[in-house]
């Protein structure tokens, strides 16, 4: 079967999976948890069904996409589990059952899980082609992807980590900002977001020339970058701050993306 159509058809059982188990619990917040483990199930199942094989390409892509995924569910299962509906379904739900069950469960599965299973199956790109017969070794150009997700995987880690510590600490009355402004938040509004998307043009990297149709590598990180910058990432999140003065303070002097030493 070929390797796009194979990938695609058990992104699609999984999603399908995940919508029963969250129409079981009404909670459609649970395709966050699954989101990240739907990267893991594809690249790990691709990698332990080759044909050939497994180079050092396709392991190394297989593990960065495996470590990223578990992060990624532990992180947001740890924040969620026991907590009810995210704000942002429950407003869903309410929103679409005033249209009948019916609607609700056709507008779940469509806009909630089918759409991440398609996005999953463009940002999974470099796990699909990683795992497809190597037509070259690895070149200094792969190695520098492999740096990159490294770096990308450690920036985007610490960044989380600090804001974490200071959500306890305003949280414990410890502090009184609103703003996360120290650490690596002080050259980038989002350092997660910068390190998220460095990991996928990394990947992306490790499969330029090694593999037939590479250039489809890079379908993931404009993705995953353009969606961080222009639709669910930084719009989404900045728009409740706007207005409050720390933040437009803060905002005139940190650039939003690509970390940079603050205008004083």
């Amino acid at each position: 079967m070929n390797i796009f159509i194979e990938s695609a058809l058990i992104l699609s059982a999984y999603m399908t999976i995940m919508f029963v188990f969250a129409v079981w619990r009404r909670d459609n917040s649970i395709a966050d948890i699954a989101y990240g483990l739907g990267f893991m199930l594809v690249a790990v199942y691709l990698y332990t069904h080759q044909t050939v094989t497994p180079s050092i390409r396709s392991g190394l892509v297989t593990l960065f996409i495996s470590l990223w995924a578990l992060r990624l569910a532990y992180r947001i299962g740890r924040k969620n589990i026991g907590k009810g509906e995210d704000f942002r379904y429950a407003a869903w739900r309410k929103e679409w059952t005033k249209k009948g069950k019916i609607y609700l469960l056709l507008r779940s599965f469509l806009q909630v899980f089918l759409l991440q299973g398609l996005i999953i199956f463009i940002v999974v790109m470099p796990g699909i082609l990683a795992n497809t017969p190597q037509i070259d070794t690895l070149q200094w150009y792969n190695l520098v992807g492999a740096g990159l997700w490294i770096f990308g995987f450690i920036f985007e880690s610490v960044g989380d980590t600090q804001l974490d510590r200071f959500l306890k600490l305003k949280k414990d009355g410890k502090i009184k900002a609103n703003i996360m402004k120290t650490g690596l938040w002080k050259y980038t509004r989002h350092p997660n977001y910068f390190g998220e998307s460095m990991q996928w043009w990394g990947l992306a990297l490790i499969c330029l020339m090694g593999v037939e149709n590479s250039i489809l590598a890079f379908a993931s990180p404009v993705l995953i970058t353009y969606l961080l910058l222009y639709v669910s990432g930084i719009p989404l999140l900045e728009k409740r701050w706007q207005g409050d003065p720390e933040w437009e303070n803060y905002a005139s002097r940190t650039n939003a993306f690509v970390p940079w030493i603050p205008k004083k």
